[in-house]
């Protein structure tokens, strides 16, 4: 997918997966992994769970999206520094404006708790008046509610905990 669609933008692209857990290592190795992507050459990582945030001690630089969103899942690799970028936050962002133009948000179900699902000032957020639901399999004591939500909108949590509802 990666490769078909660097050939697409005219770009030579090569794109390896390096999975953690089949070398055996924790997500805390990351930093490891980035020290040998850069002596091995590498431009880039795409950077996945349980990671996304373990990453941030580790970067010479963060994006304001990566930074606001606590989370990066691009690390690009330029003169031996290395910058966080989150492309969740712009590719959900764009998906939403350019797949459901002129859809009425007054209520959205959000599914999942990845980074789209945490609110703030952009498409991805709960719509100004209506109803945004959060639906995630992680239980309330596992994952907390997104901090910058206003408390006015938190509800608590629907049996088994597998739900999140907020009203504006």
């Amino acid at each position: 997918m990666h490769e078909r669609e660097g050939d697409v933008q005219g770009l030579r692209y090569l794109y390896r997966p390096i999975d953690l857990t089949e070398l055996g290592l924790p997500g805390r190795s990351v930093g490891e992994l980035l020290t040998g992507a850069y002596r091995l050459g590498f431009n880039g990582l795409n950077i996945t769970h349980p990671c996304k945030q373990l990453v941030l001690e580790h970067l010479d630089e963060v994006t304001p999206d990566a930074r606001r969103l606590g989370a990066v899942n691009t690390v690009t690799i330029r003169d031996g520094r290395f910058i966080g970028h989150n492309t969740d936050f712009s590719g959900f962002a764009a998906a939403l404006a350019t797949g459901l133009p002129g859809a009425r948000l007054n209520r959205v179900v959000q599914l999942g708790a990845g980074v789209p699902a945490q609110p703030s000032p952009t498409p991805c957020s709960p719509p100004a008046s209506g109803n945004w639901t959060w639906w995630t399999p992680i239980p309330p004591a596992a994952r907390p509610v997104p901090p910058n939500l206003p408390d006015s909108s938190r509800t608590s949590w629907s049996p088994p905990g597998r739900r999140r509802s907020f009203r504006s």
